[in-house]
């Protein structure tokens, strides 16, 4: 397992255990599924074999990373998994993705990959929202926005898994930062690292500029999509962390102290 250690000084009397992992893309199907589906399966699953070059576990090679993911989570005080767990909208991914976080402590967002039932489909909206209310019965916290205080520190994870934002989260985002505790940032697709132009959607463009705003309480930020790690700097001063795919058997572990 490549365990990447991130160590953030918040100044807390007692120090936490948080474990990030991201970028699963379970690629299963089952009898509910159809034969489309089934073809994809076996290509999808093939593709983040060779990707990772793994050659253990077989045909179960992402279900195996992401239990081994949950099973190294199990004593941390949260674990947060930032979007495609699972790489397209199937009954198999759905339910498997469920059996193996049923008794894990996290908070999850939501992906790009959730709500596609083809790969490489358009990221639309629509299709989001039409998906998401079938998607959200197999994940204990909202997959939109979430938040979690723990020892002194509010962990929050927002859906922004088509690069953009809503004005409803910016809400949210406000009530959580009028908490004044410390927040680390959880997301599926990296923030830039530049301020947004003009082309950008106003809910997002604010949304970025709040986030660079607020690096009083923001602490840090943590993303995934890219399925490389990549440390990056933010406007205000604070640090992005890109963790690399769960299905390359990589996960973050955060020591906040």
């Amino acid at each position: 397992m490549k365990i990447k250690k991130i160590r953030l000084d918040l100044g807390l009397e007692k120090s936490l255990r948080v474990i990030h992992i991201t970028d699963s893309h379970l690629s299963y199907a089952d009898e509910q599924d159809t034969e489309f589906t089934h073809t994809q399966a076996v290509k999808r699953r093939d593709c983040f074999r060779a990707d990772s070059n793994a050659t253990e576990y077989g045909d179960d090679y992402a279900a195996e990373q992401l239990r081994r993911g949950v099973a190294y989570a199990a004593d941390a005080d949260l674990l947060v998994l930032t979007g495609d767990v699972i790489d397209f909208y199937s009954h198999a991914n759905l339910v498997l993705a469920q059996e193996i976080l049923k008794d894990a402590n996290y908070l999850c967002t939501a992906g790009n990959h959730e709500f596609a039932y083809r790969v490489g489909e358009p990221d639309l909206e629509t299709t989001k929202l039409e998906r998401l209310p079938e998607v959200q019965k197999y994940f204990k916290t909202d997959l939109r926005f979430a938040s979690r205080q723990i020892g002194g520190v509010n962990f929050v994870a927002v859906d922004d898994c088509y690069d953009n934002f809503a004005e409803f989260q910016i809400a949210l985002l406000e009530q959580e930062l009028e908490k004044g505790l410390p927040i680390l940032l959880f997301l599926h697709s990296p923030l830039p690292t530049a301020p947004l132009g003009g082309d950008a959607v106003e809910a997002t463009r604010n949304m970025n500029e709040l986030i660079n705003r607020r690096s009083d309480l923001i602490k840090a930020v943590f993303a995934g999509h890219w399925h490389g790690d990549g440390i990056y700097l933010l406007p205000g001063g604070r640090v992005q962390y890109v963790q690399a795919g769960g299905f390359r058997d990589a996960l973050g572990e955060i020591e906040i102290y």
